[in-house]
């Protein structure tokens, strides 16, 4: 009986089955990777558009108005924020839009107002425990209901915004 050098079918199969394997797993947590840093992204956004409200409030001695929403006429919906001044109600800067796919939890449009002195202005029931809390979704691919999430919280008496955990 003569014996050959190689690799029988089997041994071949196998081999390649486990490299599919460990190629789907790397596929998927790189994908994760991805949509995370797109949240993170969205995330520092949205401190980046609240700090330059609680600047334009301080240099411009105004109040100043971070509006943030959701634009509906889209699908999937995609969130947007925009700086305007109380005084004439004029546009600060243009409107940005979060990631596609990405969303904030508000249904209705919300505004966070700055004082001159950069501090939150509105009634103490906008600012429960002296935070206001936005939260940002991405939805999963699985299903709408199920999204990343991340929170930027702003406090009232500072104006500073931090994501939290």
């Amino acid at each position: 009986m003569r014996r050959s050098s190689g690799f029988s079918l089997l041994e071949l199969l196998a081999v390649m089955a486990l490299m599919i394997i460990l190629l789907s797993i790397a596929l998927t947590s790189s994908l994760d990777w991805g949509r995370s840093k797109a949240l993170r992204g969205a995330v520092r956004g949205t401190i980046s558009r609240l700090g330059l409200a609680r600047q334009m409030a301080v240099t411009h001695h105004t109040t100043a108005i971070f509006v943030y929403g959701n634009d509906t006429s889209v699908t999937p919906s995609r969130g947007y924020h925009y700086i305007a001044t109380n005084e004439t109600d004029a546009l600060v800067s243009n409107t940005n839009f979060l990631p596609k796919g990405m969303a904030y939890t508000n249904n209705i449009p919300l505004m966070l107002e700055f004082r001159a002195d950069g501090t939150g202005a509105g009634e103490s029931s906008e600012w429960p425990g002296g935070y206001r809390d936005l939260v940002i979704c991405e939805p999963t691919r699985t299903n709408g209901e199920n999204c990343l999430w991340a929170t930027v919280r702003v406090a009232r008496v500072t104006g500073t915004a931090r994501v939290i955990e």
